[in-house]
C-alpha cells in the first residue's frame, strides 16, 4: 500500500465506452504519478502502480489521465491493442 504524503488529491476516472468500462484512482505531484487502484475494460483490477510524471507543460488531472492512457494503454484496455 502507498503512503500518501506529499499528494493533495486523489482523481477518479472512468474510460471505455457501453459494456466495456473501466476506472482508475490516481494521484499526481511534479515528478510521480501513483495509480491507486481501478479495473480495466475486462474488469480486471489494475495493480498500484508507480509513473514518473512525463506531462509536458501545465499539469492537470485531465493531461495526467492522457498521459496514463497513452502509457498504460495495453493495461487499461486489452482489446482495443
Amino acid at each position: 500500500m502507498f503512503e500518501i504524503l506529499d499528494f493533495e488529491k486523489c482523481h477518479i476516472v472512468k474510460f471505455g465506452s457501453g459494456k466495456n468500462t473501466g476506472f482508475i484512482v490516481y494521484t499526481f505531484n511534479t515528478s510521480q504519478i501513483r495509480i491507486l487502484t481501478g479495473k480495466n475494460t475486462n474488469q480486471e483490477e489494475i495493480p498500484e502502480t508507480i509513473l514518473d510524471n512525463g506531462v509536458k507543460g501545465k499539469i492537470n488531472p485531465t493531461k495526467v489521465f492522457l498521459f496514463v492512457a497513452k502509457v498504460l494503454k495495453r493495461t487499461l484496455c486489452p482489446q482495443c491493442v
